[in-house]
């Protein structure tokens, strides 16, 4: 304040206002309030559109009297609203204790507080009961991959948990009005992310003894039940192959009878019905986000090669994105800008009946300009399966295709730099090329089924 301007001499007008105008008011404590605090807790998630920091709100009562309230932006960003949720009540906890100690210190039996309460109002889980943000093991599987756990808004080689809310799922009404809403929490919490690479394709990682996240709960709970686990593999055919493996972990069992349960106990023509798939390229080269679209939806089973591996308390769906000669030949293409790219995964069990909807999303996760040099290299031996990559001549064909359409695309990995750039110079000739590309992608796949 060494250098007030008109704006503070405004602000402390209105507050010497406010003080004359309310020096009738005041609060009234009553002898026969009952000598308990109560306290009130909430908090938005990224309120502030400047800084995404959350703002948090507590209000504490002495009987039927407020004696102690705040409103004020957290310190850090949370990473999700059930974090948010979390630094809102720790803070109330510690005014809390704070208040309890100086009325037990006046030794006025009216003030000392029999008891305390909570009431917090939190999104679809809570992350445990003993206070904390995270489990502790679930922390160091989340930062243990060979790609960091960073913010979602800035996540350059590394992945994050996107907020729910920015995909559409199919409503409550959605059968007869076809409207679409925004899908809110999980129903898994986010556990990891693997990036890696092999000579051969990676597959059931999560029978394999030494696989982190196996080790993590082996270590976590020798004993007892364990926590059941979702891992969905993209498996991405290439000179080497690339995995991009999401985890989830499931807090609670599935209700019996729920779309859950019955994708857990039904067979793979179900699954394969019902898995779906939402992408969405947040960032990227105008070339990719022209293929995917601002948002492509799928029935993975459908469209790629889904192998599911199911143990006692795991569920793993590989997804073979090779299987699909269009897919194949567009993540080929995008493989060329993925230093550039991020992408938002989301999946969900399809709902096709009333009692099924609104659908929600088991789990999402992004992933941000991924280097290939940083994916961890793993042995075949090691990780499982040397079925290794698709040999057909077709494929071996649409995959050259794919390499050159990158080279193509990417000018600074051709020879042809001057002569890429003439052809590609004008926008509606890029359009019109693209638009052919797609409709070849399209005749070659439907005449390979």
């Amino acid at each position: 304040m060494h250098r007030p301007t008109t704006i503070h001499w405004n602000a402390v007008k209105r507050v010497l206002r406010y003080l004359k105008g309310s020096l009738t008011h005041g609060l009234l404590i009553n002898r026969r309030s009952s000598p308990q605090l109560h306290a009130f807790s909430d908090s938005d998630w990224a309120g502030d559109p400047d800084d995404r920091r959350s703002t948090s709100a507590y209000i504490i009562f002495l009987g039927s009297t407020p004696i102690s309230w705040s409103s004020r932006k957290q310190h850090a960003v949370a990473r999700s609203s059930t974090e948010a949720e979390y630094r809102a009540i720790a803070s109330t906890a510690a005014e809390l204790n704070w208040l309890g100690n100086l009325l037990t210190e006046l030794k006025e039996s009216i003030f000392v507080p029999e008891r305390s309460s909570l009431q917090l109002k939190t999104g679809h889980y809570m992350a445990g009961p003993d206070g904390k943000n995270e489990p502790e093991w679930i922390e160091r599987v989340k930062s243990g991959g060979a790609v960091p756990l960073l913010e979602p808004d800035n996540c350059p080689n590394g992945w994050a948990s996107p907020p729910g809310d920015k995909f559409m799922v199919r409503g409550p009404g959605y059968l007869s009005n076809k409207v679409k809403v925004r899908a809110g929490e999980y129903l898994l919490k986010p556990l990891g992310f693997d990036w890696l690479r092999s000579s051969t394709k990676i597959d059931e990682i999560l029978t394999y003894q030494n696989n982190r996240v196996r080790r993590a709960i082996q270590d976590e709970f020798p004993t007892g039940d364990k926590p059941f686990v979702w891992a969905f593999n993209i498996q991405v055919p290439n000179k080497d192959n690339f995995s991009a493996i999401a985890y989830f972990v499931a807090t609670k069992p599935a209700p019996e009878g729920s779309l859950m349960d019955q994708f857990l106990k039904g067979d793979d023509n179900f699954r394969n019905s019902r898995l779906k798939l939402i992408a969405n390229v947040v960032q990227g080269p105008w070339i990719v986000r022209k293929a995917v679209g601002e948002q492509a939806i799928c029935i993975i089973g459908r469209a790629l090669s889904c192998k599911y591996c199911i143990g006692e308390n795991f569920l793993e769906v590989d997804v073979d994105i090779g299987s699909s000669m269009m897919a194949n030949a567009i993540v080929h293409l995008a493989l060329g800008y993925i230093t550039t790219l991020t992408v938002d995964l989301a999946f969900v069990i399809e709902g096709q009946t009333e009692s099924e909807l609104p659908e929600q999303l088991l789990g999402a996760f992004r992933f941000s300009q991924l280097n290939p040099a940083s994916a961890q290299l793993i042995e075949p031996a090691s990780y499982g399966s040397t079925g290794g990559l698709q040999s057909s001549l077709s494929l071996r064909l649409w995959k050259s295709i794919g390499h050159g359409f990158s080279s193509l695309l990417n000018p600074g990995q051709c020879r042809h730099k001057k002569m890429i750039n003439q052809i590609f110079l004008m926008a509606p000739l890029r359009v019109a090329y693209w638009g052919g590309l797609i409709k070849l992608f399209r005749f070659v796949d439907a005449a390979s089924i």
